[in-house]
């Protein structure tokens, strides 16, 4: 449980009932998805931290086994 809750806080899966299927492109894919995604950010003048987060989270949703789902509730 332990390394659950760490995964966790370090955002490392996207939902604690989603272990294992936090990214569907493995973690070197997902890393390397969002660093060219900040990069091209900042080539393109984005230097904003809020901006920037925005393009880590559009990046980290890509890789999002669920995100094309609808919630239940």
């Amino acid at each position: 449980m332990d390394n659950l809750l760490d995964a966790s806080r370090r955002d490392r899966i996207t939902h604690m009932g989603r272990t294992g299927k936090a990214d569907r492109r493995g973690t070197r894919t997902a890393a390397l998805a969002i660093r060219s995604a900040v990069l091209a950010a900042v080539a393109d003048g984005i230097l904003d931290p809020e901006a920037l987060a925005v393009v880590v989270r559009n990046a980290q949703a890509a890789g999002d086994p669920y995100g094309d789902h609808e919630r239940l509730f």
